[in-house]
């Protein structure tokens, strides 16, 4: 699935090889096929948040624009889109039905 095409879904976390957590407002997972525990910084940390309240990734990249302002648009897309994507291709991420 190319950028372009997931940033109208609704994505949710694979609940089947990751369990996750937010501690101290950190967002922190465990792949469980892999046996690690991930944690995530700053930005993929919004990212993730805003990604399970449901918020579809061109929402996310809208209100990442509000909170760095400082990162031109297109440059901010692609990073998000990106980020996303790999979430998906890792399966740690699934495009809702």
């Amino acid at each position: 699935m190319c950028r372009e095409e997931i940033i109208e879904k609704i994505l949710v976390p694979n609940e089947e090889i990751i369990s996750f957590k937010e501690i101290d407002g950190e967002i922190v997972f465990f792949h469980k096929e892999e046996r690690n525990l991930y944690e995530l910084n700053e930005t993929a940390n919004f990212i993730w948040k805003e990604l399970i309240k449901g918020k579809k990734p061109k929402d996310v990249i809208r209100s990442m624009q509000k909170k760095f302002k400082e990162i031109k648009k297109e440059v901010l897309e692609k990073d998000v889109l990106d980020f996303i994507k790999k979430l998906i291709d890792k399966k740690i991420f699934l495009v809702k039905k």
